[in-house]
């Protein structure tokens, strides 16, 4: 991704006015939601799911499992912890916060009845 840097931002010795940004995959971006959902359980990233994760194409499905596993073996959950029950945790963590107010970037938050299914 290229941004432009105004004509009003100094840029040191004459740098050039272009700054290179890593972005990530949306389906790594997926991956890295649901590490974050099951281990914090809160209704932001119930959201950031529902809003990211229509759409996927057939091969990032097929990416998207082992992206996960490898998330989540870097994550905080402990080794052996049953995902389901963790799973189930957070989305129940998540329906009681929803919307809790948090989701500022949105004036008229989903209800949880939509975004629920798109986590699960």
């Amino acid at each position: 991704m290229d941004v432009r840097i105004p004509r009003d931002v100094r840029v040191v010795a004459g740098r050039p006015r272009l700054i290179r940004l890593p972005v990530l995959a949306r389906v790594e971006r997926i991956a890295e939601k649901v590490r974050a959902f099951l281990e914090r359980g809160l209704d932001r990233d119930a959201f950031d799911l529902h809003y990211q994760s229509p759409g996927l194409s057939t091969s990032d499905r097929r990416r998207l499992r082992g992206l996960i596993q490898r998330k989540l073996e870097s994550g905080e959950l402990p080794d052996g912890c049953d995902l389901h029950a963790q799973f189930a945790t957070a989305l129940e963590s998540a329906r009681q916060a929803w919307p809790r107010g948090g989701l500022v970037i949105v004036s008229d938050p989903p209800k949880w009845t939509e975004v629920e299914p798109c986590s699960t």
